[in-house]
Formats: structure tokens, sequence, C-alpha cells
């Protein structure tokens, strides 16, 4: 009974461990609609290679990206983090750092259906 007990609560360990990095392996490079403080979207692109292109119209500021356990970190021209999103269904949203502004990134697929 004990060996029983063991074996279900390392495997219940391995699987939430696991959850996460699968999870975050939904990130997908393409076009995003960026929502950034209480500004209208704009455009927002997350290329294959860890690139990423905003609108200059929208007052964000990153140009690269990468895929976390638990959703995504947006980063500077110099590496920094910019902001980290968190997986929010098929968005992500979290808050940049710098000055706490509310940021959701939401793939553009899913916001051109909500327009009709």
């Amino acid at each position: 009974m004990k060996r029983l007990r063991h074996f279900v609560t390392i495997s219940a360990v391995l699987a939430l461990s696991g959850y996460g990095a699968a999870y975050a392996q939904g990130v997908t490079p393409g076009n995003y609609e960026l929502a950034y403080a209480h500004g209208a979207p704009c455009p927002a692109t997350l290329a294959a290679d860890g690139s990423a292109t905003v609108d200059p119209a929208c007052k964000a500021s990153f140009s690269h990206w990468k895929a976390t356990p638990g959703g995504i970190e947006l980063l500077n021209g110099a590496g920094d983090v910019y902001a980290t999103l968190s997986a929010k269904g098929d968005a992500y949203a979290g808050v940049q750092f710098s000055n706490n502004h509310t940021i959701v990134l939401t793939p553009a697929s899913q916001t051109a259906g909500l327009a009709h």
C-alpha cells in the first residue's frame, strides 16, 4: 500500500509539472493583436526565430519573444524582459515591468472572428 501511494504521488507531480511545459508549447508564431494599457489594439507579429514586430503607433517597444512554461516573455532590444504574459485561454495577459501597464496579446484570427 505504501508503494502504491508513493507511485501515485510521483505520478501526480510528474503529470502536473509536464502540464505547464506542454501548454507553453502551444505558443505559435504568427499575427497577433496587442492591447497596450487602455489603447486600441494594434498589430504585432511573433516570428519563429524569436523576433517580434509591433506597429509603431502602439506604445509598446519590444523586439523579441520567447515561450515560458506559463506563457510568453516579451524582450526589448537589449534582451531585458519587457513584460511577462500568462496564458489566459488562447490569449496572453500581463503587465509591463517599467510602468505596470496592462498588456493583452490575442491571436489575430480570434479577433477577426469577433469583428463579424
